[in-house]
C-alpha cells in the first residue's frame, strides 16, 4: 500500500501489525477477531518469509493488549520484530 507514492508501512513488521491492529480494533467479525488478527499477522509475516516464534500465551496475551489499546502499534510493530526469525535460515 502507498501513500503519495512513499510505502504506508516501512517494514513487514509495521505492515502485519497494521493489519492485525485493523482487526481487533475495528471487530469486523461477531467473533474470533483477536484469533483472526494474530492470524493476519502470521500470513503477512510468511509472505515475506518471516515466523512468529513467541510462546503462544505471550502472543494472546500482546494481541489482546492490542485489541484493548494497552499495546501501541508501534510497540507491537517491535514486538513482532523481535519475536520473529527468518524461515530460511542459512545452513
Amino acid at each position: 500500500m502507498a501513500v503519495f507514492g512513499d510505502a504506508a508501512h516501512r517494514t513487514v513488521f509495521e505492515k502485519a501489525a497494521a493489519m492485525a491492529e485493523a482487526i481487533v480494533r475495528n471487530h469486523p467479525f461477531n467473533d474470533g477477531n483477536h484469533r483472526t488478527g494474530l492470524f493476519a499477522a502470521h500470513h503477512v509475516l510468511g509472505l515475506f518469509d518471516m515466523m512468529l516464534v513467541a510462546p503462544d500465551d505471550e502472543q494472546r496475551d500482546v494481541i489482546m493488549k492490542l485489541g484493548d489499546g494497552t499495546v501501541s502499534l508501534g510497540d507491537f510493530s517491535v514486538w513482532l520484530e523481535q519475536n520473529c526469525v527468518s524461515r530460511s535460515r542459512p545452513n
